[in-house]
C-alpha cells in the first residue's frame, strides 16, 4: 500500500497531541508522516513551563518520550520550520533547503500572545513581544 505523504507544521503541544490521536486511530497505517519543529527540542507543556523554575525539571516537561516519534514511526525534524510552502506542486522548503512533497498539510503553529496598547510598552526596559 503506497501511503500519503502527511507533513505536520508545529511540534508544540497541539502538534504533538494531532500526532498521538494520528497513532491512536491508525493514522501511521495510512500517512508517512512528518513534523516539522521550529525549536531545537520535542514537544513540551509550555503551559507549565514556569514551573521549570520551581521544582520541576526540563524533562519533566517534555509531552513524551526521546523516542516516542521514532518508535511511533514518525520523522521529527526540529530547528527546522517550512520557509516556504507551493500548494500547486505540494512542496514544501524548510529553513535548511530541505524539499518535502505532501499529499496532505497540517499547521498546528499556535498563536501569538495579545498585547494590549499600554501606556509605556515602548520604553526602554519594556517587555517586547
Amino acid at each position: 500500500m503506497n501511503k500519503r505523504k502527511l507533513i505536520v507544521i508545529g511540534n508544540g503541544m497541539v502538534g504533538h497531541r494531532f500526532c498521538e490521536k494520528l497513532v491512536e486511530f491508525g493514522g501511521t497505517d495510512k500517512f508517512e508522516i512528518t513534523v516539522l519543529g521550529e525549536e531545537p527540542r520535542r514537544a513540551y507543556d509550555r503551559v507549565h513551563l514556569s514551573e521549570y523554575f520551581t521544582d520541576k525539571s526540563a524533562e519533566a516537561l517534555y509531552l513524551c518520550s526521546p523516542d516516542w516519534y521514532r518508535t511511533n514511526g514518525i520523522k521529527l525534524l526540529l530547528s527546522e520550520p517550512a520557509v516556504s510552502i507551493d500548494t500547486i506542486k505540494r512542496k514544501l522548503v524548510t529553513n535548511l533547503g530541505t524539499e518535502l512533497l505532501f499529499d496532505e498539510l497540517i499547521f498546528a503553529t499556535g498563536s501569538s500572545p495579545f498585547v494590549p496598547p499600554l501606556e509605556g510598552l515602548d520604553k526602554e526596559g519594556s517587555l517586547r513581544i
